[in-house]
């Protein structure tokens, strides 16, 4: 049987994986990662899924909100892109910091469905 999702899909699994890390939801968050995930922020930093997830529960700070817009979805066989703004806030010890970036997420069709594999930011002025 042949599945084939559509870009709301898409972005309703993109907004769950969103909702799991602002509510420290690991286990979730863990479900939907690929192990062969590469997670590359804006200041260089690159994360395995193992990284990325302990980067996360281990943070001093957290993410305090996450707005998204401007997304658009291609899906190309297997493998699905969103690509976007995000605007977020993250809390650093007390401390405010907006972030502003373009991003790319992608998206692997598995045995298991579909599994968040790559993620690229671009700072924003």
């Amino acid at each position: 049987m042949i599945v084939h999702m559509t870009s709301d899909e898409i972005l309703a699994q993109e907004r769950s994986r969103w909702n799991a890390v602002l509510a420290g939801d690991w286990d979730a968050l863990a479900s939907m990662v690929h192990k062969d995930l590469i997670y590359t922020h804006a200041h260089a930093q690159v994360d395995t899924k193992d990284s990325y997830i302990a980067g996360l529960k281990s943070s001093k700070g957290r993410i305090r909100s996450a707005k998204r817009s401007d997304e658009q979805v291609r899906i190309l066989g297997d493998t699905a892109f969103i690509a976007g703004a995000l605007d977020s806030d993250f809390d650093a010890e007390g401390v405010v910091k907006q972030i502003r970036v373009r991003f790319l997420s992608i998206w692997t069709k598995t045995s298991a469905g579909w599994k968040f594999i790559g993620w690229q930011t671009t700072a924003r002025p």
